[in-house]
């Protein structure tokens, strides 16, 4: 019978291996725009012997920087990782390997381009942002997709940009943001929004939601912003925004965000406002544990908008439409899923 949930090994787009029933304490977390990550543990002597009927050594199958992972829900790719970090112990129980995989974006951590952009769209940016550097010695494969546009212009003059930084920078500004994310096969792909409006699937606190945590912090509010873009001394480029509404009902607030990369006056400015949007409010997050029974993954996903309610209790009642942020799943050795959703209303 095959499983619900599938681990493949891929090497330079190859797949040369398949740890589906090797793979021990499963667990995966998912976050829009940003990286995803997964982790598992593996039976030494049972991960050997698998390699020695692929006649292979173990480092030619799974070796940090170098192996993909690609995980499969129910015959559906869901996303694809690359290995990061293994940990072997030994003891007189036997040798286990500690894996940690995280998303393609971190591929572009390392990255830098100094390169200026006049009235292009700002998803078209991200893209050409990783085409630029995919020129270096060292291509990652990754390959643009199937995209959309955001619909917003910009200008933009990086001189050492992290590449990394930048494509996430330009998702968080105030005036238009767009969303992206990397296929299993390290194609990336662009969308004005990502995810669909769930109205078939009502997450309701007692029934179908096992349990809820809902934190309201102000420890992160911030209502007034001074961004520092490049320069020294007198020269550094400087923005400040801050919102009125914020700052009489919790006072002002402030917070000091450099942005060294950033050159241009509007582009500054933009960040500015757009962080005090970010910021201005008291933070509430809603996180939702879920059994995959309920939420299909292969139907529900990071981006999607679904009702969230909850009966019987006034302190705190929530009723209306929600965004998934996040979603961390870990699963037991029967690919039974136990979910977090963590959502917000923000921008909805």
């Amino acid at each position: 019978m095959q499983p619900k949930y599938e681990l493949e090994l891929w090497i330079n787009n190859v797949q040369v291996g398949d740890i589906s029933r090797l793979a021990q304490n499963r667990s995966f977390s998912i976050k829009r725009n940003d990286r995803e990550e997964l982790s598992f543990d593996l039976d030494g002597k049972a991960f050997e012997a698998y390699c020695a009927t692929l006649g292979s050594e173990p480092v030619e199958v799974l070796e940090p920087y170098i192996t993909d992972v690609r995980v499969k829900r129910n015959g559906a790719y869901l996303f694809g990782v690359q290995v990061v970090d293994m940990e072997y112990s030994f003891n007189e129980a036997g040798a286990s390997v500690k894996v940690r995989c995280t998303g393609f974006l971190d591929l572009m951590m390392d990255r830098y381009v100094t390169i200026s952009y006049s009235q292009v769209d700002a998803a078209a940016i991200a893209r050409d942002l990783i085409a630029e550097t995919q020129a270096l010695m060292g291509d990652f494969g990754i390959t643009n997709g199937v995209s959309q546009d955001a619909g917003v212009l910009r200008d933009r003059n990086y001189v050492d940009q992290n590449v990394k930084d930048g494509i996430i920078n330009l998702t968080n500004l105030s005036d238009g943001t767009f969303d992206f994310k990397f296929l299993a096969d390290r194609t990336f792909e662009t969308y004005t929004s990502m995810g669909t409006t769930r109205d078939n699937f009502k997450f309701t606190y007692p029934y179908n939601v096992k349990s809820m945590t809902v934190p309201r912090t102000a420890l992160n509010l911030y209502n007034y912003i001074i961004a520092l873009g490049s320069g020294f001394g007198e020269e550094t480029l400087r923005s400040e925004a801050g919102d009125t509404a914020s700052r009489l009902n919790y006072g002002t607030r402030q917070k000091i965000i450099s942005y060294n990369s950033v050159s241009d006056q509007n582009t500054l400015d933009q960040h500015a406002v757009g962080d005090v949007l970010l910021s201005k409010d008291v933070l509430m997050l809603p996180k939702l544990k879920v059994s995959g029974e309920f939420c299909d993954l292969n139907t529900i996903w990071v981006g999607d908008r679904i009702p969230v309610s909850t009966q019987g209790y006034t302190s705190l009642p929530l009723d209306g439409m929600f965004r998934i942020e996040q979603i961390n799943c870990s699963l037991d050795p029967n690919d039974a899923e136990d979910i977090d959703l963590i959502v917000d209303n923000y921008g909805l």
